[in-house]
């Protein structure tokens, strides 16, 4: 992945307001991802930047660490290693952009990992290619997130989405059915974008299997990862640090932190952008 044609520097420490937001959304139309380094970020400009692209934010996993501005949160707590996901790849709401901000960084462990799923797509067998385009993936998904009502059907009316009840501690569950690969809406190309990764990293998902209910087959999981290990961007963090990522075109993860080492990153999520 070559990042300095996704990546914008001040080399003042200017404010995120002079920063051209044209040219930002050439960069992320084109791309899909653009790094903002050296600008004079803060929890507060973090997000009235990340407003200036949103119609509309999606509610984080409630198992986050929260912060005093609703839409912003920590990212997942603890050490080890995330495998390449796109953000709640699994749900009927999924976000279009994932912001991440570097408050406290590590100089040396905790990158973010990141993944073109073109880049990823294009390197893939021809059979494997084949799987994907005509398998969907199905989850069995729990949500974090209780509300009063208990024990009730519930419907949200959504393609793919089937099954859905409010357990007796108000959880929705539900199961949801998918492809692991996309269209974009700014190109013609094909993104595997999706959980097909997924390490047991989420404890909402409670399974991931082939629509059929036969486990998906360990070569082509073996495959997807053998690929995306070898184009994988590992993004060493700056304090102040911005990503942007579309999510639909990109994979994220992070690499392994090492206990107690100091690491603060926000994240703002973006359900539907006004690019």
């Amino acid at each position: 992945m070559e990042i300095l044609k996704n990546t914008i520097y001040s080399n003042s420490n200017s404010y995120p307001s002079s920063i051209n937001k044209k040219k930002i959304e050439e960069i992320y139309k084109k791309y899909g991802l653009v790094i903002l380094r050296n600008f004079d970020f803060n929890e507060n400009s973090f997000f009235k930047f990340a407003n200036q692209f949103t119609k509309t934010f999606s509610n984080d996993a409630n198992r986050r660490k929260k912060t005093d501005k609703k839409q912003i949160n920590h990212v997942d707590v603890g050490i080890k290693k995330m495998s390449l996901h796109s953000e709640a790849s699994f749900a009927p709401t999924w976000p279009e952009i994932i912001w991440f901000y570097g408050k406290n960084v590590s100089k040396k462990y905790g990158e973010t990992t990141i993944c073109c799923g073109n880049e990823l797509w294009e390197a893939l067998s021809s059979n494997t290619k084949k799987f994907l385009k005509s398998n969907l993936l199905k989850f069995k998904v729990k949500s974090d997130i209780g509300i009063k009502i208990k024990n009730k059907k519930w419907n949200l009316n959504k393609i793919g989405v089937f099954n859905e009840y409010l357990d007796k501690n108000g959880y929705l569950n539900y199961e949801h059915v998918k492809f692991a690969i996309t269209n974009s809406k700014y190109t013609n190309k094909i993104y595997l974008s999706s959980h097909i990764l997924y390490e047991d990293t989420d404890p909402t998902i409670i399974s991931m299997k082939l629509a059929n209910n036969k486990e998906i087959p360990k070569k082509i999981i073996n495959e997807i990862k053998k690929k995306s290990d070898s184009i994988t961007y590992y993004h060493q963090w700056k304090k102040r640090d911005v990503l942007m990522i579309d999510n639909k075109r990109y994979m994220h993860g992070r690499n392994k932190i090492i206990k107690k080492d100091l690491r603060e990153i926000l994240n703002i999520q973006t359900l539907i952008s006004n690019i």
